[in-house]
């Protein structure tokens, strides 16, 4: 028997693994990976769900796309586009994962519009 109070060394590995593991991903979640852009023509045709907002939208000249991975967000305006900005982790979605949205009215207690 070895040492009482002692930390296994295999468990210890496994849990330096498991750190190291967790950093890679969260690292990996950066906004240093999101791609922002205006709406091609395409986009700016069909109605798009605001990722901030989470209401339906018809682009306008103000709506933007941005794109992490497969994935495309998009904003109903400049003011919704900056608080992703800001929160960016909020409000990826990880494969498999549910979003991570507030209240449809998280950036204004208008309601309304954002233009």
């Amino acid at each position: 028997m070895g040492k009482s109070g002692g930390f296994n060394p295999v468990l210890k590995g496994m849990a330096l693994c498991i750190v190291a593991a967790i950093s890679v991903f969260v690292s990996g979640c950066g906004t240093e990976q999101v791609k922002y852009r205006s709406m091609s023509g395409y986009e700016s045709s069909k109605k798009h769900f605001c990722t901030v907002k989470d209401e339906l939208f018809t682009p306008d000249a103000n709506s933007t796309a941005a794109e992490y991975g497969v994935k495309t967000y998009y904003f109903c305006c400049a003011k919704c586009e900056n608080i992703f900005r800001e929160n960016t982790g909020k409000y990826l979605i990880v494969e498999n994962e549910a979003p991570k949205h507030e209240s449809k009215s998280s950036h204004g207690s208008s309601g309304g519009s954002c233009h």
